[in-house]
């Protein structure tokens, strides 16, 4: 469901700055605009006491451009998020709830990682895999944790592109793991990667 559909008008300013402004009174938001074959994506990020936005735009798993604007006076800067926010509204771009998501579980078997008390080799892990979904524009990982398997979590806009992108990234990082990537939609669970999966894949 679209949460948002922002005219261009003056009118609609407030509500677009209600939109991509946090609780915490910062400036945070990403917009998608879905064709047939390719999603686009711009995302905006205020960088907290530094008067700066980080704008990442592209295609969504593609090619993509950063680039930063610095105001000295917050409320300019926050003025060019607005109108730039609405630009890409008036082109079509949208924001999406929460419901377009989708949950990214990667497991990792115990036998394949090493030592399982190493609690730096999992942030890197996780590190890694949020830095290549974030660059893609498709999503981060949100956390990690260690039972029966190793297991890491990212929330995602598009599944089957940041399974391709995980893949490459491990690949990328020299963290050739034999992985099992499941896909949490609704509370159900299915097992995306590797293909033709057999074995079990529990959370528990």
């Amino acid at each position: 469901m679209i949460l948002s559909v922002w005219a261009g008008c003056r009118h609609s300013n407030g509500g677009i700055e209600n939109d991509i402004t946090t609780d915490e009174g910062n400036i945070n938001a990403e917009f998608f605009l879905q064709g047939d074959t390719v999603t686009m994506f711009w995302k905006v990020r205020e960088v907290p006491g530094r008067n700066t936005l980080v704008i990442q735009e592209g295609v969504l798993g593609g090619t993509i451009s950063t680039y930063e604007l610095y105001e000295q006076d917050r409320t300019v800067l926050k003025r060019k998020a607005v109108d730039l926010a609405a630009e890409k509204s008036r082109e079509g771009y949208r924001i999406f709830g929460p419901e377009a998501y989708s949950q990214i579980i990667i497991q990792i078997d115990t036998l394949y990682w090493g030592d399982v008390t190493d609690l730096n080799k999992l942030a890197y892990v996780e590190d890694v895999i949020s830095e290549g979904l974030s660059l893609s524009g498709n999503g981060k990982c949100t956390g990690s944790d260690i039972s029966h398997k190793i297991s890491l979590y990212a929330v995602v806009f598009d599944a089957d592109i940041a399974v391709r992108t995980i893949l490459k990234t491990l690949r990328d990082s020299n963290l050739d793991f034999p992985v099992v990537i499941a896909v949490e939609n609704a509370g159900d669970i299915t097992v995306v990667y590797p293909e033709n999966y057999h074995g079990e894949f529990s959370l528990i």
